[in-house]
């Protein structure tokens, strides 16, 4: 008997319609999201242009 464990979830994997929501996936996108937006912070804190960072990361 263990006297700490966590139970399984009971599906791997939610949906939102026919479309699979995997967490890993989820995990990625948000760093992407969360990188960007941070990059544009400091790189207009530095004097840059904020589009600068929306040309690049659209070419990426």
């Amino acid at each position: 008997m263990e006297l700490a464990a966590l139970p399984s979830p009971s599906t791997g994997v939610p949906y939102l319609g026919p479309v699979p929501l995997r967490a890993y996936a989820f995990c990625i996108i948000l760093g992407v999201f969360v990188a960007v937006w941070l990059g544009s912070r400091r790189w207009v804190a530095r004097g840059g242009k904020k589009e600068t960072i929306a040309e690049i990361d659209l070419l990426a």
